[in-house]
């Protein structure tokens, strides 16, 4: 599902674009008070899987030297005001190349 990190109101563009523009598009989940789509997408995802599966859905995270530790710790702030509070984090170790 390669458009999932797109804003809700950027998936008809995304639709039209060619792979090419895609490519251009930012990419990025609105998490301001008055539009929290990251917060309504992991509280559908969650109660989805819960229902599908029985169980809780396992998260990752996963984040290497080029995110700011604020975006993450953030983003653990958004996962425990809907209780979630297991998750794993994802790090590569290799170098750039």
């Amino acid at each position: 599902m390669p458009f999932i990190g797109y804003a809700v109101n950027q998936l008809p563009t995304w639709l039209t674009a060619s792979a090419i523009q895609r490519r251009t598009l930012p990419i990025g989940l609105p998490t301001t008070a008055d539009n929290d789509q990251l917060s309504e997408y992991v509280a559908a995802a969650t109660a989805l899987y819960q229902i599908e599966h029985g169980k809780p859905l396992s998260l990752g995270i996963m984040a290497d030297g080029r995110l700011a530790s604020v975006q993450v710790i953030s983003l653990i702030k958004l996962l425990q005001k809907q209780g979630i509070n297991r998750y794993n984090l994802v790090t590569n170790m290799e170098p750039d190349l």
